[in-house]
C-alpha cells in the first residue's frame, strides 16, 4: 500500500488548495437546490461550540455560484454566531461532471463511515454516570462531565 501523502504532487496540491481559500460572508452563500440534507438543532449547537472553541478553522467548499457543496451546518452555525466571514474553498477548477460527482460523494460520505464500538461504549458509560448524578440531584457535578 502506498502512502499518498508522500507523493511528489501532494505538496503542490496542498499549496494550490491553500491558495484558493478565501473568506466569504455567510449571508452571501446559498444552498444547493437539490440538497435534501438538514442538521438538527443539536448538531448546529455542536458546530457553534466547535467554531467558537477552534475559531472555525475548517473551510467550507462552494461552487462557482456560492452554493454550499460541503459545510452547510458550519455555515448555519456561523450565521447564528454572527460571524461576518468564514473560510471557503471554491471549486472553480472542476468541470460540471466532476462537481456533480464531488457533491454526490459528499452527500453519501456519512454512509461510508463506521462506528467504533469502544468509543460508543465509553460514551454510553459517561451518559449513565451523568444520568445517575442528575437523578441524585447533582446536576452541577453532571454538567462538569464532558
Amino acid at each position: 500500500m502506498t502512502n499518498i501523502t508522500q507523493g511528489t504532487d501532494v505538496p503542490n496540491l496542498r499549496d494550490e488548495t491553500l491558495a484558493k481559500v478565501a473568506r466569504y460572508d455567510p449571508d452571501e452563500l446559498d444552498y444547493l437546490p437539490l440538497d435534501e440534507r438538514e442538521h438538527s438543532d443539536a448538531e448546529i449547537d455542536h458546530f457553534q461550540r466547535t467554531i467558537y472553541d477552534y475559531t472555525g478553522a475548517q473551510p467550507i467548499v462552494i461552487d462557482d455560484e456560492c452554493n454550499i457543496v460541503a459545510g452547510r451546518g458550519r455555515v448555519e452555525a456561523a450565521r447564528l454566531l454572527g460571524i461576518e466571514e468564514i473560510p471557503a474553498i471554491p471549486l472553480s477548477s472542476l468541470s460540471s461532471d466532476d462537481l456533480d460527482h464531488y457533491i454526490e460523494t459528499m452527500i453519501r460520505f456519512g454512509a461510508y463511515v463506521g462506528w467504533s464500538a469502544e468509543m460508543l461504549e465509553t460514551d454510553l458509560q459517561h451518559l449513565l454516570v451523568i444520568e445517575a448524578l442528575m437523578k441524585a440531584g447533582r446536576g452541577d457535578t453532571a454538567a462538569k462531565i464532558q
